[in-house]
């Protein structure tokens, strides 16, 4: 398999830097998708990858969309790989893009990662403010699983203020919202988060029923 595997990756890199100006966004995409999963496992190839196709791209706005998919990625790579500096500077030019596109689940991924380059430097208001303005979007609030996720999210950065009261009530609109979903994955996630508070506050006892 590893074989096959390596032998793929040759492959697609060759199309790849045979590729020219004359392709079409659907070609690159296809390619970096593939070369993508191929290479799932080496997140420095990854970025690698990114940063060559992003290179290869042509100014024309038919691939806007795609170089707004390429910087998020590239933004989740960077944040795994704790440069933040770089992935708020990857952040605000995907900011600057998504201005010019209709790409609403990607502008909430992108206060995630807003928020949590902010919430890692202790720039809580500003973590807030992207995560509370993210909560509030018609996407968000009529996609229950983003809407999960976002007050999850805005939760957090209140728990890590010591902000407690206020992290408890979003949790439980959370958790209501994954009940009635049964989004079974957030539900564990959100008892976790709820069991954790309780045992910051001594409410051991509410702590071990959830935990």
């Amino acid at each position: 398999n590893l074989a096959h595997s390596s032998q793929a990756i040759q492959h697609y890199r060759k199309a790849l830097s045979s590729y020219r100006q004359g392709g079409t966004p659907a070609d690159l995409y296809q390619l970096y998708f593939k070369l993508k999963a191929l290479l799932s496992e080496n997140s420095y190839q990854q970025l690698e990858l990114v940063q060559q196709i992003v290179g290869a791209l042509s100014k024309d706005a038919a691939f806007s969309e795609f170089k707004s998919i390429l910087l998020r990625d590239k933004i989740n790579l960077l944040l795994q790989d704790k440069a933040l500096d770089k992935a708020l500077k990857n952040c605000l030019e995907l900011q600057q893009l998504l201005k010019q596109l209709y790409q609403p689940k990607l502008e909430v991924q992108l206060a995630f990662y807003l928020g949590e380059v902010y919430a890692q430097r202790g720039k809580w208001h500003a973590a807030l403010d992207q995560l509370t303005r993210a909560s509030k979007k018609i996407y968000v609030i009529h996609r229950p699983d983003f809407h999960v996720q976002t007050l999850i999210q805005l939760a957090l950065i209140y728990k890590e203020q010591a902000l407690y009261g206020f992290a408890l009530k979003i949790l439980y609109s959370a958790k209501e919202i994954a009940l009635k979903k049964g989004f079974t994955e957030q539900i564990n996630e959100i008892k976790l988060h709820l069991g954790h508070i309780y045992l910051l506050v001594h409410n051991f006892l509410k702590a071990f029923e959830l935990l």
